[in-house]
């Protein structure tokens, strides 16, 4: 009976330290890889938004003045990012 609890001991230990090792590179991966990420985001948000809006007709850029709408008088159900558009 010794040696069972040993056995799981054991496997409990390696476990919590397989378990620890793992969120430790998860953490360092997201932390180092955040910057990236966002600015990857970003221009594939300026390609989605320069085919809709061409590029000729602004004066700044439409990511630059982003701001969130989330007013239940606006009818919306979740948070939605809007962009000001300033034509010429």
């Amino acid at each position: 009976m010794d040696s069972l609890k040993a056995v799981m001991l054991r496997a409990m230990i390696g476990l919590a330290l397989f378990a620890t090792v793992t969120a430790g590179l998860i953490a360092v991966t997201e932390a180092s890889t955040a910057d990236r990420i966002r600015q990857a985001e970003e221009a594939a948000r300026s390609r989605a938004l320069l085919e809709v809006v061409p590029a000729e007709l602004m004066d700044t850029p439409l990511l630059a003045g982003a701001f969130e709408i989330n007013e239940a008088s606006c009818l919306v159900l979740e948070p939605v990012t809007a962009f000001p558009f300033k034509g010429r």
